[in-house]
């Protein structure tokens, strides 16, 4: 009789074991998506989006700042005037970086990167924007050169 309760519960004991394993592969599987960085009111901008919210000429520094938030990056020209980059990045994994030992050599993201440049005269109002949409491969792995 002990022996067959001893069967039972290794049985049991495997049976849960598969169970989390089973739920931890799950869990990598979701957690393993895409990701996004930066900002996120670029993400479905467009243009003439941007040219009905910022304005040539009449919005200001501020006004940017208000609707954008602070830029990712920022350049002073030589004529006192400054460039404001905003950058919005979206990845999504290649599915081979899921196959073990295999994504150690070979492994990526596909990238979607929106960036708004926005030139600002010296008296801090827009001269002009531009939306760039960029695609982009980043990849990983030992044979990656």
């Amino acid at each position: 009789m002990f022996s067959l309760l001893s069967v039972d519960v290794k049985n049991s004991s495997a049976r849960r074991l598969q169970l989390v394993l089973a739920v931890l592969a799950i869990s990598v599987f979701f957690l393993q998506g895409c990701s996004t960085s930066g900002n996120q009111k670029l993400k479905d901008q467009t243009q003439s989006s941007i040219d009905e919210k910022i304005l040539v000429g009449k919005s200001t520094l501020q006004s940017v700042r208000d609707e954008y938030g602070d830029p990712y990056s920022t350049i002073t020209t030589d004529g006192g005037g400054l460039i404001w980059i905003y950058r919005y990045q979206h990845g999504t994994p290649w599915n081979r970086n899921f196959i073990p030992i295999y994504n150690l050599f070979d492994s990526g993201t596909d990238l979607e990167i929106t960036e708004l440049i926005i030139s600002f005269d010296p008296s801090n109002k827009v001269k002009k924007t531009e939306i760039r949409k960029v695609s982009d491969v980043a990849k990983r792995g030992i044979t990656v050169q």
